[in-house]
């Protein structure tokens, strides 16, 4: 029912616009819960910006009406193919998920001849290692997940970016797991990162480092038709936004804050 997803979603946003300044506030939704044409065209139409994680998605939201601007492109094992698509198309940003993922994209950038004039923006996804009160296969947070970088490879990256000007990182990219209704985790993890974000940024090493990417996963009950238990989770996350993030936007270090708040 497109009329009942425009509701949820002009509620989403109104809800989390009030804890930062919307022009700073991206809410990308993942096209991997549904890429029908009719449901990303509504989500344009509304404003709203997209997450990828493969050339396919890449081709259905440009086809839908999306810029290339509104993209970021996640997701683990991109292939070749995949990041020369991002890259051919200019994507907002290319979230790094390993060393060697990184390394890989180096030597793709001197191959394609990028330069500093036309870097690629990346983000870095950090683990944070916080286990979120979810399923343990949607559990993503946690060192023995394998899912992004630890702090030490998030600054062996650094150290790899410094060395190029075909890349700028913009930041760090956060994603602990899916179907999250407690957002105590969350909150625990967004601090982490911005701890971490704070040591690394202070040079201004590889990049302006101007972005965060919050990540997703606020669940909805599935148990239930009530929708308070959904709607308590967004307050929650606005409250969150505004302890955390607004300070940062208030001071101008955080010119854009990226969110794929989930289902």
């Amino acid at each position: 029912n497109l009329k009942h997803i425009r509701s949820r979603v002009q509620f989403r946003r109104e809800t989390l616009t009030t804890a930062l300044d919307a022009r700073l506030l991206s809410i990308h939704y993942a096209v991997k819960a549904n890429s029908r044409h009719s449901i990303l065209r509504l989500l344009c139409e509304l404003g709203a910006s997209v997450d990828v994680v493969s050339d396919g998605e890449i081709a259905a939201s440009l086809d839908a009406g999306f810029q290339p601007s509104d993209v970021l492109f996640s997701g683990v094992g991109k292939t070749k193919k995949e990041l020369r698509t991002a890259i051919h198309h200019g994507v907002k940003q290319i979230n790094v998920e390993s060393l060697g993922e990184l390394e890989r994209l180096i030597r793709m950038t001197e191959e394609l001849g990028i330069t500093a004039q036309n870097a690629i923006s990346i983000g870095l996804r950090f683990n944070p290692n916080v286990c979120p009160e979810t399923h343990p296969y949607i559990t993503t947070g946690l060192k023995e997940n394998k899912f992004g970088l630890e702090t030490e490879a998030v600054r062996d990256a650094v150290k790899l970016l410094c060395r190029t000007d075909r890349l700028t990182l913009r930041g760090l990219s956060l994603h602990i797991g899916s179907q999250l209704l407690d957002l105590a985790p969350l909150d625990e993890a967004i601090e982490r990162s911005l701890a971490l974000h704070d040591e690394l940024s202070s040079s201004r090493a590889a990049g302006p480092w101007d972005r965060f990417d919050a990540g997703g996963g606020v669940g909805i009950d599935y148990t239930s038709f009530d929708e308070r238990t959904e709607r308590d989770a967004i307050h929650s996350l606005g409250e969150i936004f505004t302890k955390r993030l607004r300070p940062r936007v208030a001071s101008g270090s955080l010119r854009d804050i990226m969110i794929e708040p989930g289902r």
